[in-house]
């Protein structure tokens, strides 16, 4: 493991937290170290198609067929996502708004810890 994070992590004082990459971060509690994935999910139509606005009405077959697709294809890798961080023991902890994205957590307790557990969690996600 390279430890990429390490140094930085060591420096977190409680309250405070990391953005990392792949949309890892990591929390320090007063107890503990929490690193913390946010998946990505969907979001309002117009975040996910702004092309959608002003479309002639001929066109839209096809930009809501290409949005559908997009979408399947994004479910399919959200999913493999999932399945590789409950591979590292991550939990789920939160589903925002139930539609923007999944949070999942793992404690550690030591920052070389965190940072080697956030370093397989981009690893993984990566992968997909």
């Amino acid at each position: 493991m390279k430890k990429k994070w390490l140094e930085e992590v060591s420096k977190l004082k409680p309250e405070e937290e990391m953005e990392l990459e792949a949309g890892v971060r990591i929390y320090r509690s007063e107890e503990c170290f929490l690193v913390i994935v946010n998946v990505y999910l969907f979001g309002k139509p117009n975040w996910e198609e702004e092309a959608l606005e002003g479309v002639e009405v001929e066109d839209l077959p096809e930009k809501l067929e290409k949005l559908g697709q997009e979408l399947h294809n994004r479910m399919i890798e959200t999913a493999k996502k999932m399945r590789a961080l409950r591979k590292l023991d991550f939990h789920k902890s939160e589903a925002c708004g139930a539609i923007y994205f999944l949070e999942y957590t793992r404690d550690a307790d030591k920052a070389e810890e965190a940072s080697a557990i956030a370093e397989q969690a981009i690893e993984a996600l990566k992968a997909v």
